[in-house]
């Protein structure tokens, strides 16, 4: 492994902890400290630092010609440290720098310390992005909660062994990533405005030149009703257009064959697309209410529709639970929290849980209604330590416990509102997740 720590670089300040972790040709991993922002118009960010470290050939290209005339020694890295700084304030995004080859594959909050990997390359971003959409990688975060209502430690070993037991198997279609897929899936089709029977609009043209076929063929439309129906023939018919078609064009467009995007070319193409557009959304609307109909016919028992708001699929896990087949010391101190989670479209900052899985009802939201999409997350929680803190209390006493966190699942914000919302404590120095400080854990 190469180390680097770039001391003829950077200030001071920057070596009184190991920055560069790891270093090769391909990423590089630092330490990041807590309070310093990933990117934007701000004095200090994880990208000014690292073009600070590697600058781009642009940025290299601007500082040599500033240090043109300037002779090598300590007033050259004095010079060269002020000039770069000088070149680097400026910019308000990372996207500014054009060549600039480090690259974000994964990020930590502004307040959060530790281990952040950035690529080099194209190639290698792309790797390291693949790993961790695939949950090919393991991360492991250690946080300090409290109590701060209280002398009584959070997360005592009364609190684990009350909560639920059961069997690792519970845990399957989260090991084998049945559950984040099934999310994945519908999260791309609500983004596209598509749902299972969507048809495109090359699917809507090829029943629209079929049906023109056949009435050309049998010629008459009532001829080809009293044809056998075929099991496809359930689904909606096809509407009819608003834009009236000339036998000739009918004709014209048999001739082009079945290539929709050779027809939408041609020279009556702009008619073939105002006709296809509008009815392909017209005949979408009519599959998606034929197939909401079909599904609530084939429901079964009590069967609770999925609901984009309250509803996690969380395959029936409580919010708050620990294993019972693994005797382990670990697990004798670990539980998991389950509990979907909601990130507003306004860009707001606080996220929310689900409101069935709040610890208190201070954290419940009254307008459910009004709840973003709720994503479906999983965080394994152990205890470490257990004891006090003479840190942030008037009276020189604060009860904490240190934890072991491990997301199975990698939403913004997740463990800070897993802990605070759902277990009951919120992180230490949390301001935005604990509330009003009246903290006394799930009932």
């Amino acid at each position: 492994m190469e180390t680097h720590t770039h001391t003829h670089l950077l200030n001071p300040c920057f070596v009184t902890w190991r920055l560069i972790l790891y270093d090769d040709d391909d990423i590089v991993v630092i330490n990041k400290p807590a309070d310093l922002r990933i990117d934007g118009p701000f004095s200090a960010s994880v990208h000014k630092l690292m073009l600070y470290l590697y600058p781009s050939p642009t940025l290299q290209s601007q500082l040599d010609e500033k240090l043109r005339d300037a002779d090598f020694g300590s007033v050259y890295n004095k010079r060269r440290h002020t000039a770069l700084l000088h070149l680097i304030a400026p910019l308000a995004t990372h996207a500014q720098m054009k060549d600039d080859p480090i690259r974000l594959v994964h990020q930590l909050d502004y307040a959060t310390s530790g281990v952040l990997l950035m690529a080099k390359s194209k190639k290698a971003a792309a790797s390291a992005n693949r790993a961790f959409a695939d949950r090919l990688t393991d991360k492991q975060y250690v946080a300090v909660v409290s109590n701060l209502s209280s002398e009584d430690v959070p997360i005592g070993p009364e609190f684990v062994v009350k909560l639920p037991s059961l069997p690792s198997s519970s845990l399957e279609p989260w090991r084998d990533g049945t559950l984040e897929n099934r999310y994945r899936k519908k999260r791309s089709r609500d983004a596209s405005g598509t749902f299972d029977g969507y048809m495109p609009i090359h699917t809507v043209f090829a029943k629209f030149r079929s049906k023109l076929l056949r009435c050309k063929n049998t010629g008459s439309e009532a001829a080809k009703q009293n044809k056998k129906r075929k099991a496809s023939d359930d689904l909606p018919s096809l509407p009819e257009s608003s834009i009236p078609i000339s036998p000739g064009e009918v004709d014209e467009l048999l001739e082009l064959g079945q290539s929709w995007k050779k027809v939408r070319s041609s020279s009556n193409g702009s008619k073939w697309i105002s006709i296809l557009e509008p009815m392909t959304k017209e005949y979408n609307r009519a599959l998606l209410s034929y197939y909401e109909k079909k599904r609530e016919q084939e429901r079964v028992g009590d069967v609770v529709e999925e609901s984009k708001s309250t509803r996690n699929q969380q395959l029936g896990l409580p919010p708050l639970f620990r294993l019972s087949d693994d005797g382990s010391q670990e697990e004798l101190d670990s539980f998991y929290i389950c509990a979907a989670i909601g990130d507003y479209e306004d860009n707001r900052f606080r996220v929310v849980v689900d409101p069935g899985t709040a610890a208190s009802s201070v954290h419940r939201v009254d307008d459910q209604s009004a709840l973003p999409e709720m994503r479906p997350s999983l965080t394994k929680c152990t205890v470490l330590w257990r004891g006090h803190t003479d840190r942030g209390s008037d009276d020189g006493r604060v009860a904490v416990s240190k934890v072991l966190l491990k997301p199975w699942t990698g939403r913004r914000h997740q463990l800070r509102v897993h802990l605070a919302h759902v277990v009951g404590f919120s992180i230490l120095g949390d301001k935005a997740y604990e509330g009003n400080g009246n903290q006394k854990g799930r009932a």
